[in-house]
């Protein structure tokens, strides 16, 4: 069995043969590059915070460089700030999940592949309703209006991880983007 993620679908549609390097052959590069390890990194920070671990250890496992380490502990004491008091209630962070591919005609599972992925939060909020939080981060303006947010309405991934928290037994029925 082989599991259809999020990532490998967005790189099978970028770049069929990349897709082939990267999923078939098994060839990565020896390095993230510099997005890849912020985002990386404050998502551990978020993931330490939500289980009561040490953020500062969680950040320092992640980045080594001290100025990645520095934007990280920023980034992070900006989102804490700005999220403060606002009283979501955190059902589940970082749910992992692999499910079967169901066929959407016969309901029957693939025999080749599964489904999964990785949720960033559920998060209950004050007026009882679950929702699916994602944290994206970027260097892209994202102030209201961007392109941004545009991008992210044409992106699946969300639809993907509501299909997957609902399978989990998750009735999500809103989601919150969570953007730094």
């Amino acid at each position: 069995m082989q599991t259809l993620t999020h990532s490998r679908l967005s790189c099978f549609r970028g770049c069929p043969r990349k897709h082939e390097i990267r999923y078939e052959m098994g060839i990565r590069p020896d390095a993230d590059g510099f997005a890849l390890r912020v985002g990386s990194a404050f998502h551990a920070a978020l993931e330490a915070a939500d289980t009561g671990m040490d953020i500062n250890a969680a950040m320092d496992a992640a980045v080594s460089d001290p100025f990645d380490q520095a934007l990280v502990a920023a980034m992070f004491d900006g989102h804490s700030r700005r999220y403060e008091g606002h009283g979501l209630e955190i059902v589940a962070t970082e749910q992992v999940f692999d499910l079967p591919l169901l066929n959407p005609e016969t309901g029957r599972p693939s025999i080749v592949w599964t489904f999964g992925g990785k949720m960033d939060r559920i998060v209950r909020l004050a007026d009882g309703r679950l929702a699916l939080m994602e944290y994206k981060t970027t260097s892209r303006d994202f102030a209201p209006g961007a392109d941004y947010w545009m991008m992210l309405h044409l992106d699946q991934q969300l639809s993907l991880y509501v299909i997957a928290a609902r399978r989990l037994g998750f009735d999500v029925q809103t989601i919150l983007y969570d953007v730094t």
